[in-house]
């Protein structure tokens, strides 16, 4: 997990602070993450993908949040910015605009899900003040693996003004269960960043890969029960009447003295 969880901006410019806080999932070693966003960094807080495309202008310098890859978990994002009444901060927030198709394809969600996937940041930031969308900063443009996976970003912007009592608050969430989304957030003017991660238990992983199996089996067991019920109807007779089709079932066949097919019997029958 990333410890660097405390970000200074170097910037003469800066003033204020900013606090993230969010929840990671006990027993996991994945986290969010703190660093300032400058050509090359990575894009998540697993160090997997460098931002080595396009990057806004007015974004580098800023203090960046990685989050994981992908969160899958049921997260929500607190920003809590403080400084002097009257102060500004630029807050950006970018995410991997995946298609409709794209989430129902590779995801394999429902039409339904997969649009509510599709749309879960952009209307939560629309409701929030945000203008967008626009072009955000993109990751591992140069891959062969998985050609222009990181390219569609998208991003959202909203100067905030802090209040007289020098605070600002915002919320994001996202239901990691379904939508395993992956995004990022730059605040630009606050001279820190310090992320407050608090643990719970998150739903685990290995009952998913037990179900997987389980079925894997019974499908198996079902395959391999039709094969034999198929050949012993082609070579046999029965099950006989009255003998049920469960595990003490009998079937039959006509023998010639020297062990060999009946002459009224077939190989093709």
């Amino acid at each position: 997990m990333c410890n660097n969880l405390s970000v200074a901006s170097g910037s003469d410019d800066c003033a204020g602070s900013v606090v993230a806080s969010m929840f990671t999932c006990k027993g996991r070693d994945i986290g969010f993450c703190g660093d300032l966003l400058e050509p090359g960094v990575y894009w998540d807080s697993q160090s997997w993908f460098r931002m080595d495309g396009y990057i806004p202008r007015e974004m580098l310098g800023g203090l960046l949040v990685q989050f994981p890859h992908q969160v899958n978990w049921d997260e929500t994002v607190n920003l809590t910015l403080t400084g002097l009444p009257q102060l500004r901060a630029d807050v950006y927030f970018f995410y991997n605009n995946a298609s409709i198709d794209m989430w129902t394809n590779y995801f394999h969600l429902s039409r339904e899900d997969a649009i509510y996937c599709a749309e879960e940041f952009s209307s939560q930031l629309q409701t929030r003040g945000f203008e967008g969308p626009s072009l955000g900063p993109q990751y591992d443009v140069h891959s062969t693996r998985w050609p222009g996976h990181g390219n569609e970003s998208e991003m959202w912007r909203r100067r905030f003004e802090f209040d007289d009592s020098g605070t600002v608050r915002l919320s994001i969430r996202t239901r990691g269960t379904k939508c395993f989304q992956t995004a990022g957030i730059v605040i630009k003017g606050p001279c820190t960043l310090r992320l407050a991660q608090s643990e719970i238990k998150c739903p685990s992983e290995f009952p998913v890969l037990l179900s997987i199996l389980v079925l894997a089996s019974l499908i198996l067991s079902f395959a391999l029960g039709a094969f034999v019920c198929c050949t012993l109807r082609r070579r046999f007779l029965g099950p006989g009447p009255g003998r049920g089709r469960g595990p003490d079932a009998t079937w039959t066949r006509k023998l010639t003295p020297d062990g060999m097919l009946s002459s009224s019997e077939s190989e093709d029958d």
